[in-house]
């Protein structure tokens, strides 16, 4: 889908990948990214999660395996509690 945002903004896909990843340090006219966003829109442009991921060889999920079994009270309190404490951490 870049390709296909490239082509409509008349730029190239690395331009494009700057753009829509904030990336400080390249210096894009305004006009560009004017053009590049419009181009998103006009697309129906949104990002993969799935090549973000890749790309940055993470993800931001966390797995908590339960046993099978109801949840009482102590069991949810915890999720709760790592939930907080792993949104503070930024995960």
């Amino acid at each position: 889908m870049t390709a296909d945002v490239a082509r409509q903004a008349g730029v190239s896909q690395t331009t494009v990948s700057y753009v829509r990843n904030d990336v400080r340090h390249q210096k894009i006219a305004v006009e560009t990214r004017h053009r590049i966003h419009a181009a998103v829109e006009r697309l129906g442009y949104t990002p993969s999660t799935a090549a973000r991921t890749l790309h940055k060889g993470h993800s931001d999920i966390v797995l908590l395996l339960l046993a099978d079994m109801p949840l009482g009270h102590t069991a949810i309190q915890l999720v709760e509690e790592l939930t907080q404490i792993l949104q503070k951490q930024g995960a």
